[in-house]
């Protein structure tokens, strides 16, 4: 953390930025507690984005059999480090992943 605070206003030449502006090296801020995020919107998107594994997997299972239970397993490890890779280039560049797809030249 004080190498940031040193390079505070400094740009970050290792990351490309050839469709964006140069990213500055800035200290982190400071996390929010949980209860700042608890609502009911967040509450109504993890029902939506969970309900497709709790019924669609158990209904898969039951029509096929349980020789299929492992194709979840995957499923889930796979979606868990993509989001997590997602999200740690998200707080490195702030910038969606999506601009930095573009940006990389694809």
């Amino acid at each position: 953390m004080d190498e940031a605070t040193e390079q505070r206003g400094d740009l970050a030449t290792e990351l490309p930025s050839q469709y964006l502006p140069a990213v500055e090296y800035r200290d982190l801020p400071e996390p929010r507690g949980l209860r700042t995020y608890m609502g009911a919107s967040v509450i109504l998107l993890a029902t939506a984005l969970g309900s497709g594994e709790l019924i669609q997997w158990p209904y898969i299972t039951s029509q096929v059999g349980i020789a299929l239970v492992w194709l979840s397993v995957l499923g889930k490890s796979v979606q868990y480090f993509l989001n997590m890779e997602i999200e740690r280039y998200t707080l490195v560049t702030g910038e969606t992943a999506v601009t930095g797809r573009r940006s990389c030249g694809s």
